[in-house]
């Protein structure tokens, strides 16, 4: 007689407690990877931008991807921002220090700036071209470290006078050295990998967020797609602040 088919050894009571902490366990673990992303979107202390309302059988065995989740964008402590934490208006911008379109765009947020003060925030996300050695991604890279030394804007201003062409470490060290940068630590930043995470990080987020081209602003919660005028832009703003 074969014995291949001979019921296991084990116990019909151990299957059910295995069943049983299979059933508490798998919430558990999806509770406990929401709290985490809940942390990292909340570490700036504003409110604004969370998750989707993510209701579910609780015996859930998939965590669902990243742009099921995001209902915009994750703002923290890393990212580039001027202006009050508690403006009573958030512009959030994917941008690429490389491209055109998002140059003139930034001569509207200035005016945007100017003309609002500190009823505005403004927070950078970099969105740059997809190969990690293009000049794009090369002034990210630069404009981050110069954030190390309290320069990011500066710098950003520096890098949107001219849009065309390479961009080489000679040229990020003299822009450094024209703000009077430490070249030392800066040279140092361009070559730390954290630096590129941050940045990778930016565009993981655009992507789960369905962004396929900048610029992209959003407005508190209003998305606003390609090169926005100074008009239109205060007409979203102006809706916003008469919420």
């Amino acid at each position: 007689m074969f014995n291949f088919l001979k019921p296991p050894k084990f116990p019909a009571v151990l299957l059910i407690i295995a069943s049983f902490a299979t059933l508490i366990l798998l919430p558990l673990f999806f509770f406990m990877f929401k709290m985490t992303l809940s942390t990292y979107a909340t570490g700036s202390g504003n409110d604004k931008y969370f998750f989707k309302r993510y209701d579910s059988d609780p015996l859930i065995t998939n965590v669902p991807d990243l742009k099921d989740m995001l209902s915009g964008p994750v703002i923290s402590n890393s990212d580039p921002s001027f202006g009050d934490v508690n403006a009573p208006v958030t512009l959030v911008e994917y941008s690429d220090f490389q491209c055109g379109f998002c140059q003139n765009q930034e001569n509207v947020l200035k005016q945007i700036l100017k003309e609002y003060g500190n009823k505005i925030r403004l927070v950078w996300k970099d969105y740059p071209e997809g190969k990690i050695n293009s000049p794009s991604w090369e002034k990210s890279i630069a404009a981050r470290c110069a954030g190390e030394q309290n320069q990011f804007w500066p710098y950003h201003d520096l890098l949107f006078k001219d849009t065309n062409g390479g961009f080489s470490t000679s040229q990020a060290i003299a822009l450094a050295k024209e703000l009077k940068l430490d070249d030392k630590k800066f040279s140092a930043c361009l070559a730390d990998p954290g630096i590129r995470s941050g940045i990778r990080d930016d565009i993981t987020e655009a992507n789960a967020l369905q962004i396929t081209g900048v610029p992209f602003i959003y407005v508190n919660n209003q998305e606003l797609m390609g090169a926005t005028s100074l008009d239109d832009l205060k007409n979203v703003i102006d809706k916003q602040l008469n919420k």
